[in-house]
């Protein structure tokens, strides 16, 4: 498993016992139902719901292990909310370790939550990684 020393990026295919996640799709789309009328205003309040989000999720566990535990993160790719990727990955991995529970693990320094739409994705590129519970491929 991942020790309490452990700051980087871990992809887990299922969940992890100990670990809490948060739906992102659900937990942001409750928090904007009120501002998606006003297009203008989505990129300013998607950032800082993102904001709150990493605050209001970040646990540390029975074992020490201070991480935020993400699932349904396809939402932060909407045109339309204007996330930069590469900071919200900065943000959310500062300090911890950041599970983000996916189908689809990392390949080749990136991320796609979308394999057949190499457009959108997560560049992992000098970020600690470690991937769990999915096939080892031969």
């Amino acid at each position: 498993m991942i020790n309490e020393a452990f700051t980087g990026i871990v992809f887990a295919k299922n969940d992890i016992p100990g670990i809490e996640f948060c739906n992102l799709g659900k937990e942001l789309s409750l928090r904007m139902q009120d501002f998606f009328a006003n297009k203008n205003m989505l990129p300013c309040m998607v950032e800082e719901f993102l904001s709150e989000i990493i605050t209001d999720f970040t646990f540390t566990n029975a074992d020490g292990l201070k991480y935020l535990a993400l699932e349904n993160i396809a939402i932060l790719f909407e045109p339309d909310f204007g996330v930069n990727m590469d900071s919200f990955i900065d943000k959310a991995s500062k300090g911890v370790c950041l599970f983000i529970k996916s189908d689809h693990k990392a390949e080749n320094n990136a991320y796609f939550p979308f394999p057949d739409n190499k457009n959108y994705y997560i560049d992992l590129t000098n970020r600690p990684l470690r991937q769990i519970g999915y096939p080892v491929e031969k």
